[in-house]
């Protein structure tokens, strides 16, 4: 769905016509809404409201979006069959922005699929390369989509916790994150039961001390329990025996940012 913010925009009818669509019950009519929503975050963005006050529109909102007796839209959208999510992965042809390329739809259903009950999910923030830029503007400038990446990917393999490994080099990305984090547990979107559904997520950030080899998955893997950073010898693959020997997923801040959007 492509969404164009229209100079017509009305943000008195905003929460109205969502309400209505919410409320119809019919996956077109929620779709609709969904499509109101990303026109009103656009609208609002370029009206100059920041991220914590959108945060705060949606959260005084949030209880106009219920679909039926027994829950709400965030429910709804949470109980969708984590299969769905990764068909959309896969069928967008979404792969590793790190370098590596390996489809981030199999690699979240690889791990999905392996037993255990505990799992993480690590953003490899350590942006090492000379010049390089994409990860330090999408962690201060958009953060929300990295954040969400990693909420998404925790639903989808049945992970409570991540990680966002930030190199120290990054004093303003680390201080972005950390207020978003902040700001999205203030919102009850983060952290036991989020918005007062049965799923839970919270994220913890590990500041990199400049080893430029903890760009490699493994190596940072090491550098987060405390190791000396070195790259394992694979199999096992991270996605059965990653952190602390649990399946983890790793993916990079623009992969994370992109599965968002999708």
């Amino acid at each position: 769905m492509i969404i164009k913010t229209s100079m017509e925009f009305s943000y008195d009818k905003f929460w109205e016509a969502i309400e209505e669509a919410a409320e119809s019950k019919d996956k077109n009519e929620v779709d609709t809404a969904i499509g109101l929503i990303l026109e009103g975050v656009a609208y609002m963005k370029h009206a100059g409201m920041s991220e914590g006050e959108l945060i705060e529109h949606f959260k005084e909102h949030y209880n106009s979006f219920e679909v039926d007796e027994d829950g709400n839209l965030v429910e709804k959208v949470i109980k969708i069959d984590t299969k769905e999510i990764i068909k959309s992965l896969l069928d967008s042809n979404l792969t590793g922005r790190g370098g590596a390329g390996f489809p981030t739809g199999m690699k979240w259903d690889f791990c999905g699929k392996a037993k255990s009950e505990k799992k993480y999910v690590v953003c490899n923030a350590d942006e090492g390369d000379s010049g390089a830029f994409s990860d330090r503007y999408l962690l201060e400038d958009q953060p929300l989509k990295v954040l969400f990446g990693m909420v998404i990917c925790g639903y989808v393999i049945g992970s409570n916790e991540g990680v966002l490994y930030i190199r120290g080099e990054y004093p303003k990305s680390i201080e972005a994150i950390n207020g978003s984090i902040n700001s999205l547990k203030e919102a009850g979107l983060l952290g036991e039961n989020i918005l007062g559904t049965s799923f839970s997520f919270d994220l913890n950030i590990c500041i990199g001390q400049g080893a430029y080899i903890c760009g490699e998955e493994t190596a940072l893997i090491a550098s987060i329990e405390g190791r000396r950073a070195e790259v394992d010898v694979r199999p096992p693959f991270p996605v059965t025996e990653g952190l602390y020997k649990k399946p983890t997923v790793v993916n990079n801040v623009e992969t994370l940012a992109a599965a968002t959007g999708i």
